[in-house]
């Protein structure tokens, strides 16, 4: 890695070739320093508890576990801390208008992770990737489409700079080569991670892509199309079904953004003494999870096609969400899904993973799906619960 004083030379070199392939001009200089792993560590635990208040990690936690979707005592924010500070080359922080490269970056891939983050850079100043941010609290889902959006455009801008670099004869063969063996270590890396880790993470950056081509992701077609990135910070796709099927976002014939779907505070039906501590969306990309997707190889060329990261169970979400109630140590998490209809809620009800802490009822084109303590009870307040949330229970659970 380059000194501070020539990495801010190659920022001055860079930023043309960004501004002309983002089809955008910075509006005030970007700050570049160089940190090491420990730095970089600090710097995600402070934004991780800047975006992520410790209140609702721990709520996270719970309900994830309680749905299966990680085992108990997960330790989620310092699992996800842990693999980007392992993996990580670089990162725009938009608090400071700067962005930071780790030390152990190589001379050949500086270049690269430099358009990467110049590339957030610019997206931030021209959107303001924070207030977005803010505005999609209590919606995981949303906030993943939004991460596709902002790690497709990196991703994007920088592979155009790539391919532009090997046809000038700058990227050479083995300089490629040496690229495509990191690139090879890393996923193998990834692989290991739990696959909630791995949609957390990985998924903006491969799925980000793809959606910003409107669908036609291809090694042989990275043109940047300006218009397009801009029109997706303006009108944020509302989901990560959104994102795994692009078509439902830029076709007006196909648009499907996410049917709102709400729960009445359902304490008295849990029983005496709980209480509503949070809630949330999974939307598809985590509703797979539920319905028996598994680890991805990040590797195979597979992980680039949007289908990898999805199954056929859970492609006909109308929309989701869900509530964490606790009662002392006790927890109970309730997820509603809305289906297209009542076809597509007995194949995602039928794919569901069994445990003894997780139960299901399908009612008409409505799966409700409890895990945590005392489940036992729900055969008898599902019916309840989904009266009270407005679906009529004329099906059988």
């Amino acid at each position: 890695m380059p000194p501070p004083d020539d990495a801010a030379a190659l920022v001055q070199k860079l930023i043309p070739h960004v501004e002309r392939l983002r089809g955008l001009t910075f509006k005030r200089p970007v700050a570049v320093q160089v940190v090491d792993e420990a730095e970089a560590r600090e710097h995600f635990q402070r934004r991780a508890a800047l975006l992520w208040p410790a209140q609702q990690v721990q709520l996270d936690q719970a309900a994830y576990a309680n749905l299966g979707l990680v085992p108990a005592g997960t330790e989620l924010l310092g699992g996800l801390v842990d693999a980007v500070a392992e993996h990580a080359l670089g990162y725009y922080d938009p608090g400071s208008d700067t962005f930071f490269v780790l030390s152990d970056v190589d001379d050949t891939a500086a270049p690269l992770v430099f358009v990467h983050e110049l590339t957030h850079a610019l997206d931030d100043q021209h959107f303001g990737i924070d207030s977005l941010l803010r505005g999609l609290e209590e919606d995981d889902d949303a906030a993943s489409a939004l991460a596709a959006v902002v790690e497709g455009s990196g991703t994007l801008v920088m592979g155009a700079y790539a391919v532009e670099e090997m046809t000038a004869g700058r990227l050479t063969a083995q300089m490629l080569q040496k690229l495509q063996q990191k690139d090879a270590a890393e996923a193998a890396r990834f692989h290991n991670l739990p696959p909630i880790f791995q949609r957390s993470l990985a998924a903006p950056y491969v799925l980000g892509s793809n959606f910003l081509l409107r669908g036609k992701l291809s090694p042989l077609r990275l043109t940047v199309v300006p218009e397009d990135i801009n029109r997706a910070f303006r009108e944020l796709p509302g989901s990560s079904e959104q994102i795994l099927h692009p078509a439902k976002y830029w076709d007006a014939a196909q648009h499907d953004p996410p049917q709102k779907v709400t729960l009445p505070d359902l304490s008295s039906t849990v029983g005496k003494g709980w209480a509503l501590a949070g809630r949330g969306r999974l939307g598809e990309l985590m509703l797979a999870l539920l319905a028996g997707a598994r680890s991805i190889n990040l590797a195979s060329p597979k992980a680039q096609q949007a289908a990898t990261w999805t199954l056929p169970a859970v492609t006909g979400g109308a929309g989701d969400t869900f509530h964490h109630y606790t009662r002392g140590e006790q927890s109970v998490t309730v997820l509603l899904t809305l289906w297209d209809d009542p076809a597509e809620a007995l194949e995602f009800q039928n794919a569901l993973r069994e445990g003894p802490r997780l139960g299901s009822y399908r009612f008409a084109s409505a799966v409700l799906v409890v895990g945590g303590d005392a489940i036992e009870r729900w055969d008898t307040l599902a019916p309840a619960a989904l009266s009270a949330a407005g679906t009529q229970a004329d099906g059988t659970p």
